[in-house]
């Protein structure tokens, strides 16, 4: 009942109250009454539970913030892991009072899967979770995610937490969700959220970054050693390689001897077994026929001893008787028989013995072959030994191959590794360096948006303040703090550019001494104001024409001497500028409180401030920005300091010698002198301004104006097409961020149409990044204009590219001047009535050109001549003091006055 109660009190009362003060107010209340009822667990069955008091918030946040222009009638709502309670109380508030004038559809689920269009996605606690990986899906796109406990302060856009109490607080952080292209009403902190210190995860990005490309050079470093031990590695394989095919080679030619040696040995062995096989056939034969021998030598020397027996009967027989000589003969020729048998077989046992003899001998050489076959043998065995021995070997070299290929690879396994942790620390440093360009773009065009405003109407302003002195004063105030903040933004955007390689060195003949002397006297007067003495030191040999980065080298001097005024409270400033071949040294000493020495390695860090933080103004980058603007040109910054006596800081930047003859002449009259409108002789000009933000749009009618050209406007692209088609301008002034169509997307279609390549574009832009520049060239456009601009800028654009020919103050002076001189008789008529001690004070005042000294004696003559004033008023605001000084002397000299009566 309450809960209805409270729903319709906020839809009652917010149609109702059309003040902003009270719809603040009911906010407020509203926000109380949630927390007051906000329990953290099932409440009392009149009060609201947990899912409610989301529900409400949830409803009270989208209505915070503004979505693009669509053109779609439906709003949608999806809620990830939410109860039933959560989802029909959203309900309810909806029907009641749909948001944003649309029908409000809401659809629930468990899953990270989201719909293809989805408005506002909220996650519950139970699937915070899955945050990371639905941020990433919608990134790029215009959804609001509303998370429930997501700690990760640098992702969310909007956090829901309980307090302490028990109660539902939320966090914001603002730029994620301009990011994705969503603007918000500042009333949403009342709601009861904490803005995300932006600031603080920056730094911390920053230090993370820091930390990160620290890990991303050692890594590299290691990566680095790792390569070449490995191409070390790599050449130890080859080499190895090689060797082992080699001894392969070996091997398998050493295997092939061996083989073919073994056949042979074989061979030789089995006809050295068949030899001695038959050998001791032979020698078993000879056996035997010696046995035989023997016995048949028996047997002769039997036959041989018989003979001899025989003859002895013989010679009995002889002796017995004739009667057996016959048989003796016969006998005897019996005998003869078997000498010669004998004989045959004794020339048969001798050559048995020189055969025996001859098989000895063989026998004897086969017995030396196969002695040196043996000993061929053991030679042949002991170069197997050694080949095994060397197979041995190749083998340990084998596996210490193997082990080195392991080696390697897990080398390689480990420089994979290596590499997807660099490419992770790569990714992370490439999110952190877009997340912090996108935060710096939209800082930049938040800032420079009302800051184009500010400056644009505060010079208006005091142009048309005539003599208004305290009006003046407030509006050079406003100024004076406007280019301050500008000139601290531009510090910022600066050094990030530095950091991330954007900022490019652009070398020009330029006048070097007359750079320096628009310096000198520019600071001079400010230096002045603070009682200190400038003093500015050339060298002789210092050439006039140089050629390097003359807007780098004037922001270097400008940084030191700022610097040296800032800090120093009463003696001198001593600017110095010497060089040699190729370097120009810059120096710049002060007589102020000087640096610790302590101190000195850390002055050329960011943010870092010399004096007491809470006594000195600015961010403390002019130095860091300055050390690196010298390192881009080549050089580098020192600096020495005695604490309480003074400091000298110095940079070296590389450069070369140009002539008069290379100077282009960039100035126009516009960029000098003040325009307040057009030749009567130029035609007249037509000029279309398209922007969305409607101060900035006034503002920029306001200086064209003076001009007295023809003017009309539109408020995105696709009115600016429609525009260009009915009226044809001469010139568009195109801003770049505007919803529907931005200035880009509207140049390239202007251009496809007919006259659209005729007329002249210029962007109108907040940024400040080179890539911007880029891509308005890209898109067609014929030049830019950064915000915040001066008049005299988009006067000179104009100029530039219509040829106009303006009207100047100076000008309109002069000629007015002419008009109001009053004769020199009348002059002099007028001033003979005055008293001679009030001549004499105006001469002296008039001599000295002292405007302050004038107003009391002005003061004195009106009581005398009040026209006579006039006069001399308006002589003296168009500075023809010489026709006062001129009558003055002339009525002096006539009364006898001389010089020194005058001093």
């Amino acid at each position: 009942m309450k809960l209805t109660l409270f729903m319709y009190a906020v839809i009652i009362l917010d149609r109702q109250m059309t003040f902003k003060f009270c719809k603040q107010l009911l906010i407020l209340l509203i926000v109380l009454q949630v927390s007051a009822f906000n329990s953290g667990q099932a409440l009392a069955k009149d009060k609201l539970s947990q899912d409610q008091v989301t529900a409400a918030y949830l409803y009270r946040l989208s209505e915070k913030i503004q979505w693009p222009a669509t053109g779609r009638q439906t709003f949608s709502i999806h809620l990830v892991g939410a109860s039933s309670e959560l989802s029909a109380t959203l309900k309810s508030l909806t029907r009641s009072k749909p948001l944003h004038g649309m029908d409000v559809t809401i659809s629930r689920s468990d899953k990270a899967d989201t719909p293809a269009v989805v408005d506002v996605l909220y996650l519950s606690k139970k699937k915070v979770s899955l945050a990371s990986k639905i941020l990433t899906s919608v990134s790029g796109k215009p959804s609001l995610v509303i998370t429930h406990g997501y700690k990760n302060e640098r992702s969310l856009m909007i956090d829901l937490y309980q307090n302490s109490k028990n109660q539902i607080r939320f966090n914001i952080n603002k730029s994620n969700i301009i990011n994705q292209g969503l603007s918000i009403d500042p009333d949403i902190i009342v709601l009861g959220g904490n803005e995300i210190d932006v600031a603080r995860i920056y730094r911390a990005t920053q230090n993370s970054l820091k930390g990160m490309e620290q890990k991303l050079a050692q890594l590299e470093g290691q990566n680095s050693s790792l390569e070449q031990q490995i191409k070390q590695s790599q050449k130890v394989v080859s080499d190895l390689e090689t060797m082992i095919t080699q001894q392969k080679r070996v091997i398998i030619t050493s295997e092939a001897e061996i083989d073919a040696t073994k056949k042979k040995i074989t061979e030789q062995n089995n006809i050295l077994a068949h030899q001695l096989t038959t050998i001791g056939n032979q020698q078993a034969q000879i056996d035997l026929d010696s046995q035989s021998l023997q016995v048949f030598k028996g047997q002769i020397k039997q036959q041989k001893d018989l003979i001899q027996t025989q003859q002895q009967q013989y010679e009995l027989l002889v002796a017995e008787g004739l009667e057996q000589e016959q048989l003796l003969k016969k006998r005897f020729d019996e005998l003869n028989v078997q000498a010669d048998e004998i004989s045959r077989r004794e020339q048969i046992l001798d050559q048995l013995e020189q055969q025996i003899g001859l098989l000895d001998t063989k026998i004897q050489r086969q017995e030396q072959q196969i002695t040196a076959q043996q000993l061929s043998l053991t030679s042949q065995s002991k170069q197997i030994e050694k080949q095994v021995l060397s197979l041995y070997l190749m083998a340990a070299v084998l596996l210490l191959i193997i082990l080195l290929a392991l080696f390697i690879y897990m080398s390689r396994r480990r420089y994979q590794d290596l590499s997807e942790q660099l490419k992770v620390a790569k990714d992370a440093a490439d999110y952190a360096s877009k997340s912090k360009s996108a935060f710096l773009a939209n800082m930049s065009h938040e800032l420079r948006t009302p800051l184009n405003s500010v400056l644009g109407f505060s010079e208006l302003l005091l142009k048309r303040s005539n003599d208004n002195a305290e009006v003046k004063e407030v509006l050079n105030i406003i100024n004076r703090s406007g280019d301050h903040l500008l000139h601290l933004i531009n510090d910022v955007l600066d050094l990030s550019k530095i950091e991330a390689g954007k900022i490019a060195v652009e070398i020009a003949p330029f006048d070097l001494v007359g750079l320096v002397d628009d310096l000198f006297e520019l600071m001079e007067e400010r230096a002045r104001a603070n009682g200190i003495v400038m003093h500015l030191e050339l060298a002789k040999d210092l050439p006039r024409y140089v050629k390097s980065d003359a807007s780098k080298i004037r922001q270097i001097l400008m940084n030191y001497i700022s610097n040296a005024i800032k800090h120093t409270k009463q003696g001198s400033v001593t600017i110095a500028l010497s060089c040699d071949d190729k370097f120009l040294t810059l120096r710049v000493t002060d007589t102020g409180i000087g640096i610790a020495e302590d101190r000195l390695d850390d002055v050329f860090e960011p943010f870092v401030q010399l004096g007491v933080v809470e006594d000195q103004p600015g961010t403390g980058l002019g130095l860091a920005i300055t050390s690196q603007f010298a390192a881009l040109l080549g050089g580098q910054v020192q600096v020495e300091s005695v604490l309480g006596q003074g400091s000298s800081f110095s940079a070296t930047v590389e450069y070369s010698l140009s002539g008069s003859d290379e100077l282009v002449d960039s100035s126009s009259g516009s960029d000098e002198l003040d325009v307040i409108g057009l030749s009567p002789a130029q035609k007249s000009i037509k000029v279309l301004i398209v922007d969305d933000q409607p101060d900035n749009m006034r503002l920029l009618k306001n200086v064209i104006d003076v001009l007295g050209l023809e003017v009309q406007k539109a408020r995105n692209g696709m009115q600016a097409i429609e525009v260009f088609q009915a009226w044809q301008p001469d010139f568009i002034w195109m801003d770049r961020r505007m919803p529907e169509m931005g200035g880009e997307q509207a140049t390239s279609a202007i251009r496809k149409l007919p006259g659209g390549d005729k007329v002249i574009i210029a962007a109108l832009t907040a940024s400040a990044f080179t890539e911007d520049k880029k891509a308005i060239v890209a898109a067609g456009m014929d030049d830019f204009v950064a915000k915040p601009y001066r008049a005299s800028q988009i006067y000179s654009c104009m100029q530039k590219h219509l040829n106009l020919e303006y009207i100047y103050a100076d000008e309109a002076v002069e000629i007015s001047s002419q008009n109001d001189l009053v004769s020199a008789d009348e002059l002099l008529e007028r001033l003979s009535v005055l008293d001679m001690e009030l001549l004499k004070q105006m001469h002296n005042a008039v001599l000295l050109l002292d405007a302050d000294a004038m107003e009391p004696i002005l003061t004195k003559i009106e009581s005398i001549d009040p026209q006579l004033v006039d006069q001399l008023s308006s002589l003296i605001s168009n500075f023809n003091y010489h026709y006062i000084l001129n009558a003055l002397e002339h009525l002096l000299e006539a009364q006898g006055v001389g010089e020194r009566d005058l001093v």
